[in-house]
C-alpha cells in the first residue's frame, strides 16, 4: 500500500496580507503569482531519509526506489 508521507503547506489570507505589508516585492509576487502548492513531509526521520534519496539520484528513479524502499521496510 502506498501511503502520501506529504503534507501540504497552507497559508491563510491573514498571514499574506502580513507579509506583504512587510515586503513591497513580496506583496508583488503575491499579487502575481497567487497561490502556490507547497508540500512538506512531517515527520523529521522520513524527510531526511527521503531527502538523502533524492539528493543522489533522479526524481525518477528516485521515486522507484523509494516506492520499493517503503514496501520492503514498511513504514517509517
Amino acid at each position: 500500500m502506498k501511503k502520501n508521507i506529504y503534507k501540504k503547506f497552507e497559508i491563510t489570507n491573514e498571514q499574506k496580507d502580513y507579509l506583504s505589508s512587510k515586503d513591497e516585492k513580496f506583496s508583488k509576487l503575491i499579487k502575481v503569482v497567487g497561490d502556490l502548492e507547497n508540500y512538506y513531509i512531517p515527520d523529521y526521520f522520513t524527510a531526511l531519509v527521503n531527502s538523502v534519496v533524492f539528493q543522489v539520484i533522479s526524481y525518477k528513479a528516485a521515486t522507484t526506489i523509494w516506492v520499493r524502499f517503503i514496501k520492503l521496510v514498511g513504514e517509517i
